[in-house]
């Protein structure tokens, strides 16, 4: 599934930002950016995996973990977290704050790990 594959690639540049030694904005910046991609390519993933396995068609993000949550793909606690996951998201994509984006950036490792869960979910279904 190409939409699995490319949520992986993006996943990947995802964790290397977080490794990245150097600490600066440019940085903060850049790791904000790739939470973005991963995030919007990681719910792609999972509505085509819903819709090729499960027979379930979702719209929206949050919809989707949702989704995710009902065939046993994630547990609750991990849903939860995807939720809060779009939150952030779309703060970072829709506003910009230094201070909202410092607060954002500090989660943003607990939210990787999170998409990996679920991207090892979607490619073991």
């Amino acid at each position: 599934m190409e939409k699995l594959s490319s949520a992986r690639q993006a996943f990947i540049t995802l964790e290397n930002g977080l490794h990245f030694a150097v600490e600066h904005e440019l940085k903060r910046d850049a790791v904000i950016q790739r939470f973005e991609y991963t995030a919007d390519t990681t719910w792609k993933a999972a509505k085509e995996v819903l819709l090729r396995r499960y027979s379930l068609d979702v719209r929206f993000p949050k919809e989707a973990f949702q989704k995710c949550f009902l065939v046993g793909l994630v547990n609750e606690e991990t849903c939860a977290a995807l939720l809060r996951l779009v939150d952030d998201r779309n703060i970072t994509a829709h506003t910009y704050s230094m201070a909202k984006a410092e607060e954002i950036y500090g989660r943003i490792p607990a939210h990787a790990a999170t998409l990996g869960k679920l991207l090892s979910a979607l490619e073991n279904a």
